[in-house]
C-alpha cells in the first residue's frame, strides 16, 4: 500500500480451498478497495478453474467470494484473465467451447457475488475469446488474439451492459493488421478510450492501438 512515495507490503493473498497446482495469482486485478484473483490451472486437471474476491477494511484482506462459471469444465480455462470495475467482474474462459472462449460477468448484491451474463461474439471467426480482458463502469473489452481462418488477425469486442443486459457494441480490429500477430492480447478501457495489444506486430517488436468513442 502506498503512503505518500512509500510503499508498503500490507498483505499475503491466498485461496482458502488452493491446491497445487492452481497457480493462484496467474491473472489480478483491483478497483478500490476489493480484488480479484485468478487461477490458471494446468488443463484445470489437477487444480481449479476458479476467480477468488477479497476485499479490504482498513489493512485487513478477506476473502470475500470464491466464483466458478455455472456451466464450466476442467479444460476452460476460466480465470485466466480477470478484470473489474466496482461491483462488476469479468472473468474470461478463453478454453470454452473447445477453444472459441467465453466470458463471464458477475456482480455483487451486498457480499453476494452473481453470474448475470455469458459474453459470447457475434461472428464465427474468432478463437481464444476471454484470453484477455477489461472493464471500465458498464464497459467490458474482450479480447481474441488467435481467429480461425481465413482471418487470423486477431480482433477485440466491446460490450455494453445497461441493467442486467449485456450487448456487443463493436468489434475491435487494427487497421493496419497482419496475420498471426496476436492482436486483442492483452485490453485495456478507462472511460471512453480503449487500448489493444498486438505483441507480436513487425516482427515481434510489438504495438498498442489506441481506440477512442
Amino acid at each position: 500500500m502506498g503512503s505518500g512515495t512509500t510503499w508498503t507490503h500490507q498483505a499475503e493473498l491466498t485461496a482458502s480451498d488452493g491446491v497445487s497446482p492452481d497457480f493462484f495469482g496467474f491473472s489480478v486485478a483491483i478497483s478500490g478497495s476489493t480484488a480479484v484473483v485468478g487461477t490458471d490451472s494446468p488443463g484445470g486437471v489437477y487444480g481449479k478453474n476458479a476467480a477468488y474476491v477479497f476485499v479490504r477494511s482498513v489493512t485487513t484482506w478477506t476473502q470475500q467470494a470464491e466464483l466458478t462459471a455455472s456451466d464450466g469444465a476442467a479444460t476452460d480455462g476460466f480465470g485466466r484473465a480477470v478484470a473489474i470495475s466496482g461491483s462488476t467482474a469479468v472473468i474470461g474462459a478463453a478454453g470454452k467451447n473447445s477453444g472459441v472462449g467465453v466470458a463471464y460477468a458477475f456482480v455483487r448484491s451486498r457480499t453476494t457475488w452473481s453470474q448475470q451474463a455469458e459474453l459470447i461474439g457475434s461472428d464465427s471467426s474468432f478463437h481464444d475469446f476471454g484470453d484477455s480482458v477489461a472493464i471500465s463502469g458498464s464497459t467490458a473489452v474482450i479480447g481474441a488474439p488467435l481467429p480461425f481462418l481465413p482471418r487470423h488477425r486477431g480482433a477485440a469486442y466491446v460490450f455494453v451492459q445497461s441493467g442486467t443486459t449485456w450487448t456487443q457494441l463493436k468489434i475491435l480490429s487494427a487497421s493496419d493488421g497482419t496475420l498471426h500477430q496476436g492482436f486483442g492480447s492483452p485490453v485495456a478501457i478507462s472511460g471512453s478510450t480503449a487500448l489493444v495489444g498486438h505483441f507480436s506486430r513487425t516482427s515481434m517488436i510489438g504495438a498498442v492501438y489506441i481506440f477512442h468513442v
